[in-house]
């Protein structure tokens, strides 16, 4: 594991505290007025824009109430100064829908004193609209 000192170790320790469900952990890296950027297609519940650490934790539990997140590897860490690219594989099923997808995403976070302040999130919206479509 790479060290959190820079930014790149910064984030990966933060997917990698997330992949191991160690959420509280994950706070840890996020400035108290953080957010999170999900585009996605309307129809799908994660969309949205997610303020504060408060909105980021309800982030969390939209995933776990309405998706089971089968597959989640970042794959690359790009370093770009105060900005770290994510691009990677997913897979998820709708519990709503039963239906489920797999495909890419990148991630873009933004980081500030040495903690992320904001994470926007490009998922496969194809995808997405397909498994919360009814």
């Amino acid at each position: 594991m790479e060290l959190v000192s820079t930014n790149i170790g910064l984030v990966k320790e933060t997917y990698h505290k997330f992949m191991n469900g160690d959420i509280a952990g994950v706070m840890e890296h996020y400035h108290e007025d953080a957010a999170f950027h999900f585009n996605g297609p309307s129809v799908s519940p994660l969309a949205g824009n997610f303020e504060g650490k408060a909105g980021i934790l309800h982030f969390f539990q939209l995933i776990g109430e309405n998706v089971d997140l089968f597959r989640f590897e970042p794959q690359e860490f790009i370093d770009g100064g105060d900005k770290v690219v994510i691009i990677g594989h997913e897979g998820a099923r709708s519990k709503k829908t039963g239906k489920s997808f797999e495909g890419p995403f990148v991630h873009v976070a933004d980081i500030e004193d040495g903690k992320i302040r904001r994470l926007r999130l490009y998922p496969d919206t194809a995808g997405a609209l397909t498994i919360f479509s009814e």
